[in-house]
């Protein structure tokens, strides 16, 4: 495996190359013996430092796109990539939600990664219209019309610039009403009893 360090857009990054040069992995190489990351270009700030907790309101909830209830006592926001597997995954998980706990206003805050070429202009396309009919239609994999202008362009970046400020390096990235902050796919029944919790 290569480590590379990676620039884009002025910030820089690590991301591994596997050995046989087909796949780029995006995430932390951690030791067996501490848990602790490891990288040969050993620059912490390289790795922005994951925050385990975030005050829901500084959420920029204005670019969010509903599913559920709009009027829900209980917000869960999602970071998600329109080109994530995981993502596809954990959107199948937030449509059973919604039947489940239709109290809930589940916010999703699109977070394309450097990783997957296309998942920028697809997030663009579907905040710039606000269109929860062209979010499903990504994560089926269908193809999407092409942005327009600039359309899209502000608000994603702003969500993209919060998501990297506050230590977001992966998708999906669940932060629940109580500010808590998760990493990763969850099943609808298992969302719905951590949210009865709250």
């Amino acid at each position: 495996m290569f480590e590379l360090l990676v620039e884009k857009d002025g910030r820089e990054g690590i991301v591994y190359l596997d050995y046989g040069k087909k796949f780029l992995i995006q995430g932390l190489v951690l030791g067996l013996d501490t848990f602790q990351p490891v990288a040969s270009h050993g620059t912490p700030a390289l790795q922005p430092q994951r925050i385990a907790t975030i005050n829901p309101v500084s959420l920029p909830d204005q670019y969010a796109l509903n599913l559920g209830n709009p009027d829900g006592a209980k917000r869960l926001y999602v970071f998600t990539d329109p080109d994530c597997p995981y993502c596809r995954n954990l959107h199948d998980e937030l449509k059973k939600l919604e039947k489940m706990a239709p109290q809930v206003s589940i916010r999703v805050m699109l977070f394309p990664l450097p990783t997957h070429q296309g998942a920028y202009d697809k997030a663009r396309v579907i905040l710039g219209r606000k269109s929860r009919e062209l979010l499903d239609m990504a994560f089926e994999g269908k193809a999407l019309p092409q942005p327009m202008g600039d359309e899209g362009k502000a608000p994603l970046d702003a969500v993209m610039g919060f998501a990297y400020a506050h230590g977001f390096t992966g998708t999906p990235t669940i932060v629940f009403p109580d500010g808590s902050v998760v990493v990763g796919v969850r099943d609808a029944a298992t969302l719905k009893n951590l949210l009865e919790r709250m």
